[in-house]
Order: C-alpha cells, then sequence, then structure tokens
C-alpha cells in the first residue's frame, strides 16, 4: 500500500492505494481491470454546495468528457440538504492506473477548463469553495473487472456505498476471496431490483462495493435478503466472533 499525501491550497488530500488481489484467476491469466477515481468534497454549507456542483457541471465534467471518459457519476447522501456536514461524491472510471495518471496533465492544459472553473479554483480563502478534498484510486475486483451501469435511468433510483471492514488482513483476504471466486457478486445480482455498480478494493483490510436499486424502500427490503444469503456464506469461512463489519451509506445520482 502507498499513501501519499498532498497539500495545494485548501486542505486536499491524496490517497493512493496500490493493492494485490489474492485470486487463483490472477496467477492462470492476467485480467484487463477498470480503476477508480472518487473526488469526496466534504463542505459546510450550501453556497459550498452550489459553487461545487456548478464546478462539476460547467467545468471539470465538460472537461473530463472532452478527454473520452464517460459514465461518470456524481452522487449526494440522501440527507445532505438537512445535515450539518455535507458531502458530493464523484466516480470517474478509467481503463487503467496511466489513464488516471495522465488525466490531470490534460485537464489543466485544457483553456476551456481553466475559464470555466477559474471562480472555483481561484476562490478566495474567505470564502473558500469547499473545506476538503479527498481523491481515493480504487482497483476493480477481478470477479467484476468492470463498471456495470444500472438497466434504466430513474429519479428515485438509490445507490448503497458499502463498506467492508475486517478486524484482521487474514479475514480481509477471504473476504476478497468470497468477492472474487466466492459466489458473492452472483448472491448480490441474484437479488431483485439490486445491481453491482461498482466492486472496488479500498485499503488495506477494508473492501467496498457500490450497489443500485429503484427506491431506497426497496433497496431496504432487499438488503435484509441479501444479508441473510452473505451471512450464511460468511458463517462458512468467519468464525463467529470475528465476522467483517460492514457499513452503509445511502447516496442518489446528481443527473448533469
Amino acid at each position: 500500500m502507498k499513501i501519499k499525501k498532498v497539500s495545494a491550497g485548501r486542505k486536499v488530500l491524496f490517497i493512493f492505494f496500490s493493492l494485490l488481489l489474492i485470486s487463483p484467476v490472477m496467477y492462470s491469466k492476467e485480467i484487463n481491470k477498470d480503476f477508480y477515481q472518487v473526488k469526496v468534497y466534504h463542505l459546510k454549507n450550501n453556497d459550498q454546495v452550489n459553487m461545487t456542483e456548478q464546478f462539476l457541471k460547467d467545468a471539470y465534467l465538460p472537461a473530463l468528457h472532452r478527454n473520452g471518459i464517460k459514465n461518470i457519476g456524481v452522487f449526494k447522501p440522501v440527507n445532505n440538504d438537512t445535515a450539518a456536514a455535507k458531502f458530493i461524491y464523484v466516480l470517474i472510471p478509467f481503463s487503467s492506473a496511466e489513464a488516471w495518471k495522465k488525466i490531470s496533465e490534460h485537464i489543466e492544459q485544457d483553456d476551456t477548463y481553466k475559464s470555466a472553473a477559474k471562480n472555483f479554483i481561484e476562490a478566495p480563502s474567505t470564502s473558500a469553495a469547499y473545506e476538503r478534498v479527498e481523491s481515493i484510486l480504487l482497483e476493480a475486483f477481478s470477479g467484476q473487472p468492470h463498471l456495470v451501469l444500472p438497466p434504466s435511468k430513474n429519479a428515485e433510483r438509490v445507490f448503497e456505498l458499502r463498506s467492508y471492514e475486517s478486524p484482521t488482513e487474514h479475514l480481509y483476504e477471504k473476504k476478497v476471496a468470497m468477492f472474487n471466486t466466492g459466489g458473492e457478486i452472483q448472491i448480490f445480482n441474484r437479488l431483485v431490483l439490486i445491481r453491482f455498480f461498482m466492486p472496488v478494493l479500498y485499503q488495506v483490510a477494508t473492501c467496498q462495493i457500490l450497489c443500485t436499486c429503484q427506491s431506497l424502500k426497496a433497496l431496504k427490503k432487499e438488503m435484509h435478503n441479501g444479508k441473510f444469503l452473505a451471512m450464511m456464506l460468511n458463517g462458512k469461512i468467519y468464525p463467529q466472533d470475528q465476522r467483517t463489519k460492514t457499513k452503509f451509506l445511502f447516496l442518489i445520482l446528481i443527473v448533469y
């Protein structure tokens, strides 16, 4: 694992995780997997939310599109409007780590982007556009190496960002193997209305998935069904007192 922090303007945290998946498939045949950058904007008020949304809509996403990057997701937590701490999540898919490495350089040379983003990137310190930005690079599971889009557009569609936190690296590797070779991806895909959107590794002892459902009510119902099936599968691998902890974050998609 490599971690690198860069400070620029406001607090900007850049994290690069380089991970090795433990999967027999990798040793038999190299798999071309997607990489995903997740940018998390930490915001304190609606003014910062509006500035960040305007920047993404008018400057950043169009610049990514001009560089051939499609299927970018922008998300908010479902309670973002009433929460004291507000967030915007941006998911950017890349075909390789090399493509990710080059994108910042290409955007910085884009005069159209610099003009459209000027008010955001040159905002005064007394009226900053955000409090903090996290940038995280993720690698897809070998069991599902590419991004899978939802089958249709739906204004009520809800996304669930699920984090699995294992108490040890040994159990973390077992959890990863459950997705890659143990059939857990197939369990999720069998559930009504739920589809995998982006299975990724996040950091040592933690893995993340992003799945989707037609509505929050339907997602919670299918989560219960999926939890029962996953616990049966977990029981074959984990001792009862060493289960992986699961955290949930419900998101809605912002469509520009």
